[in-house]
C-alpha cells in the first residue's frame, strides 16, 4: 500500500488532463491470481468485491486454482456465477475415487475392489503411481462450463485475455499456457504434484505451475497491464515440525518449499494493490469442504482495501467498460459426429462401445462424462482430451486419446475371514498379451489357505468376448451339520474338513453398457473333501472330476460392492452337470438353476436399505450332496453352492433346492463408517415347489455389524444369532471374497 500511494497521487493529479486527451488510452488493469488449492476459492470473493466497485479487468494471469477461477472469469462469467458453479461442482470430492463403480468395465467391477495398492511396472521394475487421481471429474465439469469458448485456441481472443502457468516436470521450467485447449491448460496448471497426475501438452509432461511461478505478475505485465491487482493465497511461511502431523500437511509443505523464498515473496512488491486473503489457522490447501467460508473470507479481505479500489475506479472511464458476453450453457445436445484420434491399438467399434454414444443420439453432458469415465476405467489410456463444438442443438465430439505405455501392474490386497483365514493377495496384470484389447490377471493369496484365480480375457465389449479362467479355492472348517434337513452324511458331523475346489473354464461373454453381461461356457471341476482328523474312520468323502456346461445373465450397477447405497443386482445362472468320475454315488446328469436379486436405495439422509432374495433348484435328482445348495456362515458370496446365512454355522443347512431373503438397514454415521442390521429367512428342501408348507423348514437369523470402507478394503465386525439355535457368533472379515 505504501508503494501504491505515490503512484495513485500522480494519477489523481494528472487525471483531469488525461481525460481531456483523446489519444490517451484508459488504464489497463491486470489481475494476478495465485495458486493455493482450496484457499484459491478466496479469489471468487475478491472478484465479487471488484465488481461491486465497477473495476474492469483487462488481463488475467493465474496459477493452479487461480487459473481455474481466472479462466472462468476471462471466459465471461461473473463472480456470482463462478461461485454458483464451484458450489455445484463439489470440489470437496477432488481427491475421491475418479470412476464410480457402475461406470467400470464389467470385469473390473467384479475384481478391482479387491486391491488396496496398484503399482505400475516399467521396464520390469515396480514403480509408484504418478498421482493419486487423474483430476478428470472436475475437469469434465469445467469443460462443460467452458463450452462457449471451446473453439477459442488463442487465449488472447477470450473476452478477457488470459494465461496460466504450468511446470515442465522433466526440466523444472516454467511453461506459459496461452494457446490450445483451455480446459486442458488449466488442468495442467492445477495438477498438484503427487495428488493429480501430470498431463502431456506439446510433448511436455506438465504439473502444477506453483512449483516454479505461483504468482505470475511479470507475465501479466508483459500482456500489456499497466496496473496490477495481485491476489495471493499461497503460504508465506512453512509449517513447524509440531504441525506436520498429517500426510496432507506434509505434501503441502513439500510443495511450499518452492514458494517461500525471497524472489517469490518479493513479487508482491511488483503489484499495485496486493490482497492477501490468508488464514492458515482456518483454511488449508485441502479445505475444499469450506468453499463458502473461504469465498466470504476473500470478499472480506478485499473490502479492507476499499479506498484503494475506489481510487482505482476513478482511473477507469465509463466507456472503458467492456460488454461482457451473456454466457449460455447447454446441458444437452444431439450428437452430430464423434471423432477419435491418437488410438493405435483400439478400433472405433471398441471405443464407441465403451463410450456408449452414437451419432444422432440426444444426450446430456453427464452422459458424455460418464462415457469418458468408462474409457478411463479401462486403464488403457493415460490421457483423454475431449472437446464439444456446439452449433445450435447439435454438437460435434472430438476425443484425443493417449494410450498408456504401462502394460503391467502389481496389485496388493489383504483378506481375512473365519473360513479362509488370513492372507495377502498379490495380483499381476498384463495388457496387450496377444491383442490390443486383451489382458491377463493372476491373483494369488499367500496365507493359511493358498488359493489363486487366473483369468485371461479378450474384451470385445458388446461383441463376443473370449476368456479362460482357472480358480483354486481351499479351506478347512469345523462341520456342524446338526440340522435334520442337511443332505451331508451324519458321520461328517463335528469333524474338521478340508475342502478343495479347482475349476477350469472356457468362457464366452457379451457385455452391454458395462452393467449387463450374458455368458456361457464349459467347465472342468475337481472337488475333494477329506477329514483331517487322524482318528477319522472315513478319510475322504469326495474326490471326483466333473464336466459342466453353464450360462448366466448378470446385471450389476451397485455403487459399492460391500456397502451399496443405490443400484440393482441380478444374477441368473444355470449349470448342467454332465459327467462325474465319482464311484461313490450313482451319478446321473442333472440341471441346476439359481437366481439372485438385490436392490439398494437411500431411505433418508445417511440411512440406506438393501433388499435381497435368491433361490436355487435342481431340476432332476441329484445323488451327490456336495453339489447341493448349502446355507450358513457370515461370508459375503456364494462359494460354488455355499450361501451366506447369518445365525447358522457354515453349510449347516443343505438340500437340492433353497430359498432365502434378507433385508439390511445401514446407517452411515460418518463418512465410510456404517452401523447396520441384517435379518434373513430361508429354507432348504428337496423340492420346495412340491412342499408349500414354507414354515415347516424355515429358519431365521439376524446380524448386527459395524463396517468401515477402508483404504485396505471393507472391514466388518459382526455379531449374529439364530432364534432357533440360541447361539452367539462374533466374526471379523477384511477385504472381498473371490
Amino acid at each position: 500500500m505504501k508503494k501504491f500511494a505515490p503512484i495513485l497521487f500522480v494519477f489523481l493529479l494528472t487525471y483531469p488532463f488525461y481525460a481531456q486527451t483523446e489519444s490517451l488510452k484508459d488504464l489497463k488493469v491486470g489481475l494476478v491470481l495465485s495458486g493455493g488449492g482450496a484457499k484459491g476459492f478466496a479469489h471468487i470473493g475478491v472478484l465479487k468485491a471488484l465488481e461491486e466497485q465497477g473495476i474492469q479487468i483487462d488481463y488475467i494471469g493465474g496459477t493452479s486454482m487461480g487459473s481455474i477461477v481466472g479462466s472462468m472469469y476471462a471466459s465471461g462469467y461473473s463472480a456470482v456465477e463462478i461461485e454458483q458453479i464451484v458450489m455445484a461442482l463439489g470440489f470437496d470430492k477432488y481427491m475421491d475415487a475418479e470412476i464410480t463403480r457402475p461406470d467400470k468395465p464389467f470385469f473390473q467391477k467384479e475384481n478391482d475392489d479387491k486391491y488396496a495398492v496398484k503399482l505400475p511396472v516399467v521396464n520390469n521394475k515396480i514403480t509408484l503411481p504418478s498421482g493419486w487421481t487423474n483430476g478428470q471429474n472436475v475437469m469434465n465439469q469445467l469443460s462443460k462450463y467452458l463450452q462457449h469458448v471451446s473453439t477459442v485456441t488463442d487465449f488472447n481472443a477470450l473476452p478477457i485475455p488470459f494465461l496460466c502457468i504450468a511446470t515442465d516436470l522433466e526440466k523444472g521450467e516454467q511453461v506459459v499456457l496461452n494457446k490450445g485447449n483451455l480446459a486442458q491448460s488449466i488442468r495442467a496448471s492445477a495438477a498438484f504434484p503427487t495428488v493429480v497426475k501430470p498431463i502431456e501438452i506439446d510433448g511436455k509432461w506438465l504439473v502444477d505451475g506453483g512449483l516454479v511461478n505461483n504468482f505470475p505478475v511479470k507475465e501479466v505485465r508483459k500482456m500489456g497491464a499497466e496496473f496490477i491487482i495481485g491476489v495471493d493465497v499461497s503460504s508465506n511461511t512453512l509449517y513447524k515440525k509440531e504441525d506436520l502431523q498429517s500426510v496432507l500437511k506434509i505434501m503441502e509443505q513439500m510443495v511450499s518449499y518452492q514458494m517461500v523464498n525471497d524472489d517469490i515473496l518479493a513479487k508482491k512488491d511488483l503489484t499495485d494493490i496486493y490482497i492477501n486473503p490468508l488464514d492458515e489457522t482456518r483454511f488449508t490447501t485441502f479445505s475444499f469442504e469450506k468453499a463458502q467460508e473461504i469465498i466470504q473470507f476473500g470478499y472480506d479481505t478485499a473490502i479492507l482495501q476499499i479506498e484503494a479500489l475506489k481510487a482505482l475506479k476513478t482511473l477507469q472511464s465509463d466507456h472503458h467498460k467492456a460488454v461482457r458476453p451473456q454466457v449460455e450453457i447447454r446441458n444437452d445436445f444431439t450428437i452430430k459426429e464423434i471423432r477419435f484420434s491418437g488410438s493405435k491399438h483400439y478400433q472405433y467399434g471398441y471405443l464407441i462401445e465403451k463410450l456408449q454414444l452414437k451419432k444422432g443420439k440426444h444426450i446430456t453432458f453427464e452422459d458424455l462424462f460418464n462415457g469418458i469415465n468408462r474409457l478411463w476405467a479401462t486403464g488403457n489410456f493415460t490421457q483423454i482430451e475431449h472437446k464439444v463444438v456446439l452449433n445450435q442443438d447439435e454438437g460435434s465430439i472430438f476425443i484425443t486419446l493417449t494410450e498408456s505405455d504401462i502394460k503391467s501392474f502389481l496389485q496388493i490386497g489383504a483378506h481375512y475371514d473365519d473360513l479362509f483365514k488370513a492372507g495377502v493377495l498379490l495380483n499381476w496384470t498384463d495388457r496387450q498379451i496377444l491383442f490390443g484389447n486383451d489382458f491377463l490377471s493372476a491373483d494369488v493369496v499367500i496365507g493359511e489357505n493358498f488359493r489363486y484365480n487366473i483369468q485371461y480375457l479378450r474384451d470385445n465389449g458388446a461383441h463376443l468376448s473370449v476368456g479362460l479362467q482357472s480358480v483354486l479355492q481351499k479351506f478347512d472348517f469345523e462341520t456342524e451339520f446338526t440340522e435334520a434337513f442337511s443332505t451331508f452324511d451324519p458321520t461328517m458331523n463335528y469333524t474338521r474338513m478340508q475342502y478343495l475346489n479347482l475349476s477350469n473354464r472356457l468362457n464366452f461373454q457379451y457385455v452391454y453398457r458395462d452393467n449387463f453381461a450374458w455368458g456361457f461356457g464349459g467347465e472342468h471341476q475337481y472337488l475333494k473333501t477329506e477329514n483331517t482328523n487322524p482318528q477319522a474312520i472315513i478319510e475322504t468323502y469326495e474326490n471326483a472330476h466333473f464336466t459342466n456346461l453353464y450360462t448366466y445373465f448378470k446385471f450389476d450397477n451397485y455403487n459399492n460392492r460391500m456397502f451399496p447405497k443405490s443400484g440393482f443386482y441380478m444374477d441368473l445362472s444355470g449349470k448342467w452337470h454332465m459327467t462325474s468320475s465319482s464311484d461313490d454315488v450313482d451319478f446321473q446328469p442333472f440341471l441346476q438353476g439359481k437366481a439372485s436379486l438385490g436392490y439398494a436405495l437411500p431411505l433418508a439422509k445417511k440411512w440406506f436399505l438393501q433388499l435381497q432374495t435368491e433361490g436355487g433348484l435342481s431340476f432332476s435328482k441329484n445323488e451327490n450332496p456336495f453339489l447341493d445348495f448349502h446355507l450358513g456362515g457370515t461370508n459375503d458370496n456364494a462359494l460354488c453352492n455355499y450361501i451366506t446365512f447369518y445365525g447358522y454355522p457354515f453349510a449347516a443347512m443343505g438340500h437340492s433346492s433353497y430359498l432365502k431373503s434378507a433385508a439390511t438397514l445401514r446407517f452411515e454415521w460418518t463418512k465410510n463408517h456404517f452401523l447396520g442390521f441384517t435379518g434373513n429367512i430361508g429354507r432348504t428342501d428337496e423340492n420346495f415347489l412340491e412342499h408349500i408348507e414354507f414354515a415347516e423348514h424355515t429358519k431365521t437369523g439376524f446380524a448386527l455389524f459395524y463396517g468401515i470402507n477402508s483404504i485396505a478394503g471393507p472391514l466388518q465386525i459382526t455379531y449374529s444369532r439364530s432364534p432357533e439355535l440360541k447361539n452367539n457368533v462374533f466374526s471379523v472379515k477384511l477385504g472381498y471374497w473371490f
